[in-house]
């Protein structure tokens, strides 16, 4: 008899799964959800803000999606355990190919108004910069383009300039992306047992222009790194805009 009012009651929950309507409160997840989608397109981007977004797109259409029939109606054990696991599983598909055309871009672009006057601010904050010898590859005119830009920023901030102008140089050991030049006490020669030994390199002065820089690019989302040799002037702080420094 146990069983029979189990079964009944069973079938009994099924009937109403069947039967009961999309709740308010399941249309007004969709909709969130439907809000967050533009938020993550319009909005200005980046890696944490979008995460952020997409964890909680993925927890707003996972909510209504274990309310519908396919998951409610299912019976109790595997089965029930099977229907849910492949409806959450159809839900992180799809927030992770979202995810994929929505993801920010990495790179340097043009700036908006907006951060290139907050540059400007803060490198007028620096009392006494090196001057700035702004560099790009040859023949390589995306990246050549976005390094043109801080030609203005830098001359607004009132820092010294070799060239008011982007100098087209080649590299002899290319790095891609954006780095920073400085001048050394001496090159690294790997020919000299010296150098092969672990943790031996070089002296380098960094001033704190180097420093001024890296913050606000590092607030802009934008990575750089560091190089150094003997031939790169004394008391002069480079900047090379490496191939991948653009946008792609």
């Amino acid at each position: 008899m146990a069983n029979g009012n189990s079964a009944d009651r069973r079938r009994e929950r099924r009937r109403l799964a069947r039967e009961t309507p999309v709740s308010r409160r399941d249309i007004v997840l969709w909709c969130l959800a439907g809000a967050m989608a533009i938020v993550l397109i319009f909005f200005r981007k980046t890696p944490v803000w979008t995460t952020t977004l997409l964890a909680g797109l993925w927890v707003l259409l996972a909510i209504p999606v274990l309310h519908t029939k396919f998951v409610t109606a299912a019976l109790r054990g595997w089965h029930k355990v099977l229907n849910t696991g492949f409806a959450l599983l159809l839900v992180t598909a799809g927030v992770a190919s979202f995810g994929l055309n929505v993801w920010p871009e990495t790179g340097l672009s043009t700036m908006s108004d907006k951060d290139r006057d907050e540059l400007i601010a803060k490198l007028k904050t620096e009392a006494h910069p090196w001057p700035v010898k702004l560099m790009c590859p040859p023949n390589d005119e995306k990246d050549c383009v976005v390094a043109s830009q801080f030609v203005y920023v830098f001359g607004m901030a009132g820092w010294p300039m070799v060239h008011q102008a982007v100098d087209r140089e080649m590299n002899g050991v290319p790095h891609a992306g954006l780095y920073f030049v400085l001048h050394s006490t001496a090159d690294i020669d790997y020919n000299d047992p010296v150098f092969r030994k672990p943790g031996v390199g070089v002296w380098t002065e960094t001033p704190t222009s180097y420093y001024v820089i890296k913050n606000v690019l590092d607030k802009l989302g934008i990575k750089s790194e560091m190089v150094v040799g003997t031939a790169f002037p004394e008391h002069t702080l480079g900047m090379y805009f490496g191939v991948g420094t653009a946008k792609q």
